[in-house]
């Protein structure tokens, strides 16, 4: 819970103020204007990468004063994420996914995320891929260079939702 005397201060000295740790960067990826006031959102990053599902989100009111900060950023200071690039589209994961969702083929678009695998215990380079068939059928997956990390249909994302997948190839 945010301190009393914190509501108080304008969002400009909030966003510069010690609140946010020298390891954490949040470009603004959502601004909105609502009847009550401003939503910020700002998005974690990892040497110039988004973590994904890593958020910073600020509540402002009409008069300019923070009403509320949400917090679901990840503690980076013991980071060590190998950025090397690597071709999502050549991991044996990602061709059996694509095997068994969308067997009659699919529009690929894709980005670059640092994401944090549970199972590993670790964040790792991730491309944030969706995909959409011709139907209107559309998923999200995480591809790591060796192993899905997420699945997602419609909002609902599924830890290791495929981990057999591997096995398909």
């Amino acid at each position: 819970m945010m301190p009393a005397a914190l509501k108080q201060w304008p969002i400009s000295y909030i966003l510069i103020c010690p609140i946010f740790k020298t390891n954490r960067r949040y470009p603004t990826n959502l601004h909105a204007d609502e009847p009550g006031g401003y939503h910020y959102t700002f998005c974690q990053t990892y040497a110039g990468i988004p973590v994904f599902a890593s958020d910073v989100m600020i509540n402002v009111s009409r008069k300019n004063m923070v009403y509320s900060i949400f917090d679901d950023s990840y503690d980076m200071s013991g980071w060590n994420v190998n950025t090397t690039d690597f071709n999502y589209q050549d991991a044996g994961a990602y061709q059996a996914y694509l095997k068994q969702y969308f067997a009659a083929g699919a529009t690929a678009t894709a980005r670059q995320v640092v994401a944090f695998d549970t199972t590993l215990n670790a964040p790792i380079l991730c491309y944030e891929v969706t995909l959409r068939d011709g139907k209107g059928h559309m998923r999200y997956v995480l591809i790591a260079r060796d192993h899905i990390v997420y699945d997602r249909d419609g909002m609902m994302y599924h830890h290791r939702a495929a981990p057999m997948l591997a096995d398909r190839q």
